[in-house]
């Protein structure tokens, strides 16, 4: 481990051997195939890129490279996932959310813990920490999976008796959280930067049902839309505790009242950014990462 004076000094001198804005951009990790067609190298997000000359995949299963001697200050590091997150190199430039904010964000009870400490429950659904406490009907999440899986709608005490002896819940870590009527569902992606938000793009989800849990391929339709001022800064209002860096997505409901009803946040990019309709927001969410891109403390 170099001492941080060295450390210091050598970043300056690998600066000067390497002026100028960062122009290349590693995406590491591997997801699905929507994601992977998004962001690989020939993708169409990087044609509108053109400060952007070089993009490569690395996969983040093989051991990542060492911080030092070699620090490059032209390269920007986007890790898709949680996972990849963690295992991110810290050799070169990147946003990202550090263990603190993945603790809170990647897990729901802990996210639901972190509202409560920070006096944010109020624009939460309620969270039921006992069984006996819930209100039907109720919606029962896994505390660590995402996009919709392990997510359902229980109408009684019995249908929730029966969930736990499914091979999904039996055993496993889970949140009950109050069921929020409407058919229509939001994301808000940002990227953010030491707690504030740099940039942000809004969709929409209409459900075929009020019963529907918003899913991959459940909705009816999707559109762009705008989020109030004031929602947006009770977003901030979550993010600023931890000073967040990184993209994130925030999901939603709204009450007839227009307030923002937080369900969760991801701290990661989302997954709507990858439909080609959204190549021109997907290009300004990865545009905000490379130009406030930094080397991880």
């Amino acid at each position: 481990m170099l001492p941080s004076i060295l450390k210091s000094s050598f970043w300056k001198v690998r600066n000067l051997l390497l002026p100028g804005a960062p122009d290349r951009v590693i995406v590491y990790g591997t997801h699905s195939s929507d994601w992977m067609n998004a962001l690989s190298p020939g993708a169409p997000v990087w044609s509108r890129m053109p400060c952007i000359r070089e993009v490569s995949l690395r996969d983040a299963g093989r051991n990542r490279p060492p911080r030092f001697p070699f620090i490059d200050s032209r390269t920007v590091v986007i890790p898709l996932l949680e996972h990849h997150i963690v295992r991110c190199p810290r050799n070169y430039l990147s946003l990202i959310p550090d263990s603190t904010a993945l603790l809170h964000f990647s897990d729901k009870a802990n996210f639901s813990t972190y509202a409560e400490r920070h006096g944010l429950s109020a624009h939460c659904p309620a969270h039921y920490r006992r069984v006996m406490d819930a209100v039907f009907p109720c919606v029962i999440k896994r505390a660590e999976l995402n996009g919709g899986v392990g997510v359902a709608l229980v109408n009684s005490y019995e249908e929730l008796q029966a969930l736990f002896g499914q091979e999904m819940w039996n055993g496993k870590k889970f949140i009950l959280q109050a069921f929020v009527p409407g058919t229509t569902e939001y994301v808000t992606h940002c990227v953010c930067k030491d707690g504030k938000i740099l940039w942000h793009w809004s969709m929409e989800y209409e459900l075929p049902s009020a019963e529907t849990m918003k899913a991959a391929g459940k909705h009816k339709s999707t559109r762009p839309c705008s989020i109030s001022a004031r929602n947006l800064a009770i977003i901030e209002k979550f993010l600023a505790p931890i000073a967040y860096s990184g993209p994130c997505n925030v999901d939603y409901k709204l009450t007839e009242e227009g307030d923002i009803l937080v369900m969760e946040i991801n701290p990661r990019l989302g997954g709507s950014l990858m439909f080609p309709l959204h190549v021109d927001a997907l290009k300004e969410a990865l545009t905000c990462i490379v130009e406030n891109a930094r080397l991880p403390a």
